[in-house]
């Protein structure tokens, strides 16, 4: 029986990482004024609403298909 594996990989990394096929998460406060209590610094719920409003994007063909989501945990 064949099986696929349907989840998206989810990397951290920076910006400089982004293939062509990858969607790009910044969180907000992110970059030279990066401080402590951004949403990447914080309890999760900001990630997880910030992924599912992408995903729902992507279902409704309004952001462009994507194989992979790198989230810019340190900007270039």
């Amino acid at each position: 029986m064949l099986r696929i594996d349907a989840r998206i990989p989810v990397a951290f990394g920076p910006a400089s990482a982004a293939r062509p096929q990858d969607a790009v998460l910044v969180p907000p406060g992110s970059g030279p004024d990066h401080v402590a209590g951004c949403a990447c610094c914080l309890a999760r719920t900001p990630t997880a609403e910030a992924l599912g409003h992408l995903f729902q994007q992507r279902a409704r063909g309004e952001v462009r298909w994507f194989t992979r989501i790198l989230i810019v945990a340190d900007p270039d």
